[in-house]
């Protein structure tokens, strides 16, 4: 119930107090005495009310609020005052004889002591009968001595009802939302139709066939005969109206009547058509209630359209709230004429895969649903669901379990609106988590016996929802979504919606006209500038009667920065992640979420610290915010996730080596395709015989790096394998790569067809038919072997290589008579000078070749060449002379050619 407070005392409320039933969580035929009750059948229902609000003890309020101690005819039950009311008085038993003390204290009222409760000898309660006009001399006297700790009416109990259907302990969910104990006051009533919307129903089913009617249709076949094919719809339906203590099978929570929509083929899915119209459909055939264990992301209008068309039609529609673990809305669920479901555990925590947000309305049983499953062959069982009866997980068998509540309320209150089950069905579920409304459970999860035993509301005026941070900063302008139900039949003008912080208004807003049977949303800012813990509280107020009709108080911390530190803070999704937190509140429950969906829970030590661990979810590289909360304080880390994509990593080498040759290494680098400065973490080079060696990459470009590597003159031949493994790291990138490239290593030019192309500080490049070879001139021991034009060949450790002069540096440095100093890149050599004309000079290399090489750049040429003009001359002559003795040999051989060929005369006789 909700109390009624004056408006003067709107700037100090009182908060709402659960009923004297939630307190005794018990359901029971109250009998306070024979005689009252009687003349009076409201009588303990006034005292459980006042109670409630007041919160005092029982006693004081049965003594002070209903006027006991009045005399006869003025007012209260005074005219009752002659009849004895049958009490329990709890004896205080660290007072002596306190047991004695109140026996003598009740005779002297009139009254009388019945029986006595002990353990081990010690009086704990007393049974007393006492004339009621004398009840405040009683507990005014035994409350003065310190004798009594309570007094309370001696309350008649009753049987919880257990159903005799077989596997009804397989039903955990039953007893969490008591509906053991709500079947004390109503099992439902088959007037209330409930329509299923699924894959159909096994109608035949021995457990569902006789609260089954045939008002729906198959809109995936187009036929009259919604049978489920998929196994889902009669799980959900079994849930809501299995036949109860039948001896068979299950229990369902409501004897209602249920109807099939199969809108949802075999594998389980639906087309938007076919949902709205099995909608339609249900609402047209006269079902108060739909189940809707379906949803997705996508916002349809023609589903809309539908929803809207029901709830203007009074229907209660209520939809699964989802399965991925995420603060997404999904839909129908997330529409405001829409009653989203959350789903539980076993432990009253919430599932790790329901779906949470300010949508959520209520929350139910969700994991390990034992229920109905069609009798025949069908698609789930191809996935191991078995046949007959089975478990099942999800928001989709939470749906029902509130639908099946829901049924409950209106079979118990058959002339109550939609919107008052609706309000019924949220007021008064347990709440879970944080005080009040929460992103997690909603108003809580659903509880049938309190849903069912209060009732009706004192007010039509209901706060079903409202979406606040929890953790702000300081100067933060905060907003507070509100949506105010009215579940009377009658409209409301000027509704005042207030925000209180620490008691005092700080925004309010009046809604000028609210219809009945709708509700109206409201935004109010609050804007906080203290780091602290504060009490929010939210009042539904109509300005014309100046009376609160309900509220909702909340925690709501600022910036407290209690300490929580995160190991790792970096990482890529899926990152084993744990976290620390000091001084919370001690022995309690932390609740976290990362990016705001929900982690889970970390119960507290004495200290107020706790460790929670938990793995990254898929989230988008970037720094997402960890928070850690319970009802007093709040913190808060920041985590980057990363984008780990491997590093494009390639080596660039040639594929064979020799010996004494400076192998170069191109080492580049690029994520997603753009060059990076990576940081080569490892070079490791692994030989023929399988030892390694440690290289070292310098940076010399963007994306590139390089490594240098002199092959020995006595190198392994082989085989050579280099494994190079490089990083990158940036902002929100995390990446690693690894190349591997391999090579040979030959131990001769022979056969390689090897050129020397170019030197570059006694660094010979040397083509060869697989490719270039940087190799050290020293380690070669190269030397000159033949010349023959421009064209050299030279011999070395490794075998002949061709080059030629220019490549080689051949020069001539000195001439020293005829003997010519020339310097190579190999060696300097020795060669004789057989000619010198216009600067340049014929030299003769002893068994290399000869050679015509420029000599103009040696300083004053004719003049240094100090060759003899004897040797000039004398080669001068002897070279006419023997051109001489060539032409007079020619005029020989011609003249006696001439000769031979005259012919001869005869001989005279």
């Amino acid at each position: 119930m909700i109390s009624a407070e004056p408006a003067a005392q709107l700037e100090s409320p009182k908060p709402y107090i659960p009923t004297a039933q939630n307190i005794f969580d018990i359901v029971l035929r109250r009998e306070l005495c024979k005689t009252m009750l009687k003349h009076y059948v409201a009588f303990v229902s006034a005292i459980m009310v006042i109670v409630s609000v007041n919160n005092i003890p029982f006693g004081a309020s049965l003594v002070q609020n209903l006027g006991l101690a009045q005399s006869k005819g003025h007012g209260g039950f005074a005219s009752f005052s002659g009849d004895p009311c049958r009490l329990v008085i709890g004896v205080n038993r660290t007072r002596p004889r306190a047991y004695d003390d109140l026996t003598n204290l009740v005779a002297k009222t009139g009254g009388k002591t019945v029986s006595k409760v002990s353990v081990e000898g010690q009086a704990i309660a007393m049974v007393v009968d006492v004339p009621l006009d004398n009840l405040s001399f009683l507990w005014n006297e035994a409350q003065a001595a310190g004798l009594a700790r309570y007094m309370e009416p001696n309350m008649v109990f009753k049987a919880q009802f257990v159903p005799n259907d077989p596997y009804y302990s397989n039903q955990w969910a039953l007893p969490k939302i008591q509906a053991d104990w709500a079947w004390n006051k109503t099992t439902g009533n088959s007037s209330i139709i409930v329509a299923v919307i699924d894959t159909g129903i096994d109608y035949n089913h021995p457990d569902l066939k006789n609260n089954y009617v045939p008002l729906g249709y198959d809109w995936v076949n187009n036929d009259n005969d919604p049978l489920d094919d998929n196994g889902h719809g009669t799980h959900v339906s079994g849930i809501i109206g299995a036949e109860l203590n039948n001896t068979v099978g299950i229990a369902g929570i409501a004897q209602v009547s249920i109807m099939a929509e199969k809108a949802l083929n075999s594998t389980g899915w639906g087309f938007e058509t076919d949902l709205a119209n099995a909608i339609f459909d249900a609402v047209l055939e006269g079902a108060r209630i739909l189940s809707n264990s379906w949803g997705g992301d996508f916002d349809s209008s023609l589903i809309h359209d539908a929803v809207q068309y029901a709830y203007e039609n009074g229907v209660l529609v209520l939809a699964a709230a989802g399965n991925s673990n995420a603060n997404s809305k999904v839909y129908p669920a997330a529409y405001d004429e829409v009653v989203a479901v959350a789903a539980t555990n076993q432990l009253d925590n919430k599932a790790a895969f329901s779906d949470w947000g300010s949508w959520i309305a209520v929350s139910a049983p969700g994991v390990n649903v034992y229920s109905t499953m069609p009798t025949y062959h069908v698609a789930l069982n191809d996935v191991g669901y078995s046949t007959n009866y089975g478990y099942m997980s999800g928001t989709s068998v939470a749906c029902p379990q509130a639908a099946g509540v829901a049924a409950l309320i209106w079979s118990r209150f058959p002339n109550a609106t939609r919107n008052w089950v609706r309000g019924q069905l949220s007021f008064t579920a347990d709440d879970l988590g944080d005080l009040g409304f929460d992103v997690i459970y909603g108003s809580g999860r659903v509880n049938a016996r309190k849903a069912v035993e209060q009732g009706p509301l004192q007010h039509d005026m209901f706060l079903f929802r409202y979406d606040m941070p929890r953790l702000v900063q300081p100067g933060d302008l905060v907003p507070l979504s509100v949506a105010v139900l009215n579940f009377g039949s009658s409209s409301e003008s000027n509704v005042n919606v207030s925000l209180l912080v620490d008691g005092s208004v700080v925004d309010s807003a009046v809604v000028d006209y609210l219809a009945g049977d709708s509700f109206a949303d409201v935004t109010l800012f609050w804007n906080p500038m203290e780091s602290r813990t504060y009490n929010v509280t939210l009042y539904v107020l109509p300005v014309a009667s100046e009376t609160i009709i309900s509220d909702n108080v909340i925690s709501v911390t600022v910036n407290a920065h209690f300490l929580v530190t995160l190991n790792p803070s970096r990482g890529p999704v899926g990152t084993g992640v744990t976290v620390t937190g000091v001084e919370f509140t001690p022995n309690g429950l932390v609740s976290l979420t990362f990016n705001d969906m929900f982690l889970g829970y970390a119960a507290t030590d004495e200290f107020g610290d706790f460790t929670f661990t938990f793995n990254v979810p898929f989230s988008t590289a970037e720094t997402w915010v960890v928070k850690a909360y319970d009802a007093n304080v709040f913190a808060d880390a920041n985590f980057t996730v990363v984008d780990v994509t491997p590093l494009n990593v390639q080596v660039d080498v040639g594929a064979i080596h020799f010996r004494g040759e400076i192998v170069t290494f191109h080492v580049y680098t690029a994520f997603n395709g753009n060059a990076v400065n990576a940081t080569v973490t490892s070079v490791l080079l692994y030989k023929p015989d399988g030892s390694n060696e440690t290289l070292t990459a310098q940076s010399v470009a963007q994306g590139l790096s390089k490594i240098s590597y002199m092959l020995p003159s006595d190198a392994q031949t082989g085989s050579y394998a280099l494994v190079i493994t490089a990083g990158y790291s940036a902002n929100t990138v995390q990446s690693n790569g690894t190349a591997f490239k391999s090579f040979l290593v030959s131990p001769t030019f022979s056969g390689w067809n090897a050129l020397l192309i170019s030197v570059n500080e006694s660094v010979g490049a040397i083509r060869t038919d697989l490719g270039l070879v940087n190799v050290r001139l020293d380690a070669l021991n190269a030397t000159l072997t033949h010349i023959e034009g421009e064209s050299v060949t030279l011999n070395s450790s490794l075998g002949t290589i061709r080059s030629d002069l220019d490549t080689i540096g051949f020069k001539v440095t000195a001439i020293n008579g005829t003997t010519a100093t020339i310097e190579t890149v190999v060696g300097t050599i020795n060669g004789t000078v057989t000619s010198i004309r216009d600067e340049k000079a014929t030299i003769l290399i002893q068994g290399i070749g000869q050679v015509e090489s420029d000599v103009s750049s040696l300083k004053a040429a004719r003049e240094t060449w100090t060759i003899p003009l004897y040797v000039i001359l004398a080669s001068a002559l002897v070279a006419a002379a023997a051109s001489l003795l060539s032409v007079w040999m020619l005029r020989r051989k011609k003249s006696d050619a001439q000769e031979q060929a005259q012919p001869k005369s005869p001989e005279v006789q």
